[in-house]
């Protein structure tokens, strides 16, 4: 079973109240080689998805990731590594990454654990046009990715909010984005080698 802290974490982290949405998404190739996009919910303290292709597990409650993918597993979906996975491989067995999605899950039932929100920070300055950068959703914390607003840059927030609050010298027009991740793109493990 590939899930790490950063999946587990996220599985439970609400960015908005009003949006019962983890940080969490399935992706998986279905019966006609699609590639399909299942968010994971939170409601609560539980998870859940809502996926009427999958009646046995389709709003069904899991108290936790493990159980969750233990389900998909005993309904017949194999799951591979993906971005937010580590792997460690022998160097003698060098693999042909994916340089596609549809390759990294190229047979039915195939499903890997990623974001499901890309977010920035977005905030207009004393001259014109927006200015916008990154900013990072990791295990249990959130952070901006931006040098130039010196030593916050290297802060870590335990969520959304504390970082708006830490945020608002920008102005009252600060706010943050969020965005779906582009689905077609390979989602390549971290890969440690054993020499």
């Amino acid at each position: 079973m590939y899930i790490t802290d950063e999946a587990r974490n996220s599985a439970f982290k609400i960015l908005w109240n009003e949006r019962n949405f983890s940080y969490l998404a399935i992706l998986y190739c279905d019966a006609s080689g699609n590639i399909v996009y299942v968010p994971i919910k939170t409601d609560s303290t539980l998870i859940y998805i809502e996926h009427e292709e999958w009646p046995n597990i389709d709003h069904v409650r899991f108290k936790s990731l493990e159980t969750l993918l233990d389900a998909l597993k005993s309904n017949g979906f194999k799951q591979v590594p993906g971005k937010m996975d580590s792997i460690e491989l022998p160097w003698s067995s060098y693999p042909d990454l994916p340089t596609t999605l549809k390759e990294q899950l190229n047979e039915p039932g195939m499903f890997i654990l990623d974001h499901m929100y890309r977010f920035q920070f977005q905030y207009e300055p004393f001259g014109p046009g927006p200015v916008a950068f990154p900013i990072r959703v990791e295990y249990d914390s959130v952070y901006p990715v931006n040098e130039s607003i010196g030593t916050m840059y290297k802060t870590r927030f335990a969520d959304i909010e504390s970082l708006l609050q830490a945020l608002a010298t920008y102005g009252d027009n600060c706010r943050i984005l969020d965005w779906y991740i582009n689905r077609g793109l390979v989602r390549i493990p971290n890969i440690t080698w054993q020499l």
